[in-house]
């Protein structure tokens, strides 16, 4: 770009007015229901923004819940059956995986969704719960076997695309697993013999388990980034407050000011919820970059539910048994605007971008400056230009 190129948009640049308000600066909210007459959770995104979750059409008969997709503003029923079909994932190449109750008694085994065909990958006695599939194919989960304390026992299990293999079986209840393209793999291993209940979470890499934390009280179910990063909730005594700790290398660092049911991304964007004891009310709230920030405001209930690598942040909300699923969806790179599109609109935003983040934040409050880096490469600066160029000219 040409230096006479540039400071002809320096001026209008300046004159740039704030748009509308929004929570989260960069992102976009989006109502992806809206209609809290069914019981709609286990929301998982992929990298492309592809929804799953299930959705109980009565809330009292657990059969007739099923598996919607939500693809970019397209909202599909998957299954429509008299069966149970719960906890929903799908990965980048927009293959699903659940738990679905097969059999008259309605065992739960592990089912994948790949180009309109339904694949049984388990067949057993066990119910097995929340699997978790990799953009390779690879799909852990936990099997109960209701044995051991509180009827809890589960093992970790895993498809490595070939066979099913079990990769855990101690006696205790190991839930939660999640898996990312590197091959880790981590999970809660929750010991119900104690009260309150106690635990760790425990990794497997390369064939070997090894533990993260150091003895948790009422610990939550982990959270796997791409890089290896793992976060996880628990209470800390005397007074049980909710804290998070993140593990990264090794070193386990305590966050605040606190929360329960976190996720985590490589961005560093944390989600997690935050009781609130005046509205006796869980709401959403956000951490990154040593800035944190509620989210929502409303007298509902926010579970936190998925996050994908752009930032893009899927939850359920409103009352415990009649909820909707929304989504916080970052605006694109390139969209400097935040108004959804990538066009000549965005050129003197991009310049104010190059000249001051200061005064572009100040033009521009509900959108992110972070958005100008078009390269990729974790910085705002003058080697942005020619791919923003370029992407202008697609």
């Amino acid at each position: 770009m040409h230096t006479h190129w540039r400071e002809s948009f320096v001026a209008a640049a300046l004159m740039a007015l704030p748009a509308a308000g929004q929570s989260l600066p960069g992102y976009e909210l989006i109502d992806i229901t809206n209609t809290p007459q069914w019981f709609e959770r286990d929301a998982q995104i992929n990298n492309h923004g592809q929804i799953v979750f299930s959705r109980r059409m009565i809330a009292s008969d657990d059969r007739t819940t099923e598996i919607m997709l939500w693809d970019n503003g397209v909202l599909i029923q998957i299954t429509n059956d008299n069966v149970l079909d719960e906890f929903p994932d799908i990965n980048d190449a927009g293959t699903m995986v659940w738990s679905r109750g097969i059999g008259p008694d309605g065992k739960l085994e592990i089912v994948t969704w790949q180009n309109g065909a339904l694949s049984q990958l388990t067949q057993d006695t066990p119910n097995d719960y929340a699997p978790r599939i990799d953009n390779f194919g690879k799909i852990v989960w936990y099997k109960a076997h209701g044995s051991g304390c509180g009827n809890a026992s589960a093992d970790v299990c895993m498809f490595d695309g070939v066979a099913e293999l079990t990769l855990v079986s101690d006696g205790w209840s190991n839930q939660g697993a999640d898996i990312n393209d590197a091959g880790d793999i981590v999970w809660t291993r929750f010991n119900f013999c104690t009260s309150p209940y106690s635990g760790d979470v425990y990794r497997f890499r390369d064939g070997v388990v090894s533990r993260l934390s150091n003895g948790l009280t009422a610990p939550g179910l982990p959270a796997l980034t791409s890089k290896g990063d793992v976060a996880w909730a628990h209470r800390e005594p005397p007074l049980y407050d909710f804290e998070i700790e993140i593990w990264r290398n090794g070193v386990v660092t305590p966050f605040g000011p606190g929360g329960g049911n976190v996720r985590l991304n490589a961005r560093g964007d944390m989600f997690y919820d935050r009781w609130h004891e005046d509205t006796q009310t869980w709401q959403v709230w956000h951490y990154r970059d040593g800035h944190s920030g509620q989210l929502t405001f409303d007298p509902y209930w926010n579970f936190v539910s998925g996050l994908n690598d752009r930032g893009d942040f899927v939850w359920h909300a409103h009352d415990p048994f009649e909820t909707d699923i929304r989504l916080f969806r970052r605006y694109a790179v390139g969209d400097l605007t935040c108004d959804g599109l990538v066009n000549v609109l965005d050129v003197n935003a991009f310049v104010l971008v190059l000249i001051s983040p200061e005064l572009y934040s100040l033009n521009y409050p509900t959108c992110d400056a972070e958005l100008a880096d078009v390269n990729d490469d974790g910085q705002v600066n003058v080697l942005d230009i020619n791919p923003f160029v370029a992407q202008l000219a697609r």
